[in-house]
C-alpha cells in the first residue's frame, strides 16, 4: 500500500490507493482495504468508520461535539459508503444532512450511530448536528 502524506500549518492531508482524508486540524487513520477509521487530533476514540469498495476523499470542515461536518467525493457515481460516527452524547438525537436531505437519528448507548450515502463525483457536503 503506498501512503502519500502533505504536513502544512493548518493543512494535513494522507492518502493511501483508497482513501484520502484532508483537515486543517492534526488528525489519526487506519485503513485497510474498503475500510477506513478516522481520528480527530489527539482522540483516542474513533470519530468515524467508513466502509465502501469506492475510492473516497474527505475534507474535514469541523469536528466538536455540536456540529460534525465534512465534504465527500468519490471517482464512481455508483457506491455506498456507510458510516459509523461516534459522537459526543449517547442516546441523543442529531439531523444528518447529506447534501440533499435532512434526517434525524438517535445515537445509540455507546454514542454511535449509523448511515449510509451514496458516492458523487462532485463533493457533497455532510453535516451533523446536535438536537438535545
Amino acid at each position: 500500500m503506498t501512503v502519500d502524506m502533505t504536513l502544512a500549518t493548518n493543512n494535513y492531508s494522507i492518502s493511501n490507493n483508497q482513501f484520502k482524508i484532508t483537515s486543517m486540524r492534526d488528525f489519526g487513520f487506519y485503513s485497510n482495504k474498503n475500510e477506513l477509521i478516522y481520528f480527530n487530533g489527539r482522540d483516542d476514540l474513533y470519530s468515524f468508520k467508513v466502509n465502501t469498495t469506492e475510492s473516497i476523499s474527505f475534507e474535514i470542515l469541523k469536528w466538536d461535539s455540536d456540529e460534525y461536518s465534512w465534504l465527500q467525493s468519490s471517482t464512481n457515481e455508483q457506491g455506498k459508503v456507510s458510516y459509523n460516527i461516534h459522537v459526543l452524547k449517547a442516546n441523543s438525537l442529531y439531523t444528518i444532512y447529506n447534501g440533499t436531505k435532512s434526517i434525524k437519528a438517535k445515537s445509540d448507548k455507546n454514542g454511535v450511530f449509523k448511515f449510509e450515502v451514496k458516492t458523487s463525483k462532485k463533493a457533497i457536503p455532510l453535516k451533523i448536528n446536535s438536537i438535545g
